[in-house]
């Protein structure tokens, strides 16, 4: 990849399947890359992805994307990500299709969005995807169905702990370094979940987990490639070894130094990547 130069990032206000989003987008060349962040993050988690993408010469975009708490308890969520993000692919698809490139719940939104035979999806990045299987904690927390309601009352004190506590466990469990940028990102994501009621944070991520439990009715077929964080403590890497065994033709890269959100972690090896897999697919194609 060539040196990175000032890259060209905007922030946008958006607006896809009635749900109004935050954007950060530069300008380039081929089909544009769609970044998917994960639950309760930020599309500020592939800054410094977009901009290696920016002077490598590729458009990409990143937006925030609608959150399991957001939903009304007791009713699916998936469903209304996967409108949101078959929004976003038709608005940003022109003439040479996207690539989807998503984290966590991102990732299996990226599936799910390139099993569509009506989008456009020319190539899917899946980092550390949900959909085949947790960690075993995250699983008895959320899965179990063993989170009391009566969670779902905001507690003021309990929110203001958060603020102080949260951001070094977000840091500590999430991601596999230390330092900027990932105290900075640990600490923005905590600074959002602090103004979330516990319990709706906790139900949300409990109706997502439980939808992606049973794993994926159809499969793409596009060209795919899972990476994943070998440090990975809410994933572990045997969920995209099993997705690469799922989908046939699908490539598989396992990182080493990487935690739950390589892009954070691991944002050169990362953008190489996705640029190298986006650049042999257009040729191909």
């Amino acid at each position: 990849m060539a040196p990175l130069q000032t890259p060209v990032i905007t922030t946008t206000e958006r607006v896809y399947d009635g749900y109004r989003t935050s954007e950060l987008s530069c300008p380039g060349a081929g089909p544009t890359i769609i970044l998917l962040h994960g639950i309760l993050d930020l599309p500020q988690t592939w800054s410094q992805v977009l901009e290696r993408l920016a002077a490598a010469g590729h458009r990409a975009v990143a937006m925030s994307l609608p959150q399991p708490h957001e939903q009304p308890i007791g009713t699916p969520v998936v469903p209304r990500q996967d409108e949101f993000v078959a929004a976003v692919i038709r608005a940003h698809a022109g003439s040479e299709g996207v690539v989807l490139v998503g984290n966590s719940m991102g990732g299996g939104l990226a599936l799910r969005a390139a099993a569509n035979p009506d989008l456009p999806v020319r190539a899917v990045v899946a980092l550390d995807p949900i959909g085949f299987g947790t960690s075993r904690w995250i699983s008895g927390l959320f899965v179990s169905r063993r989170v009391p309601e009566y969670l779902h009352d905001p507690i003021d004190l309990i929110r203001s702990l958060l603020r102080a506590l949260v951001a070094p466990m977000v840091a500590r469990v999430v991601f596999a370094r230390s330092g900027d940028p990932v105290t900075t990102h640990a600490r923005a994501v905590a600074a959002q979940l602090a103004t979330i009621p516990i319990g709706l944070v906790l139900a949300g991520a409990r109706a997502l987990l439980t939808e992606f439990a049973d794993g994926y009715s159809a499969l793409p077929a596009v060209p795919v490639l899972f990476v994943h964080g070998r440090r990975d403590k809410l994933i572990p890497v045997r969920a995209s070894i099993l997705g690469h065994h799922q989908i046939r033709g699908s490539e598989l890269r396992i990182l080493p130094n990487a935690g739950h959100c390589p892009q954070v972690d691991e944002p050169q090896v990362v953008s190489d990547l996705i640029v190298e897999f986006t650049t042999r697919v257009a040729r191909a194609a």
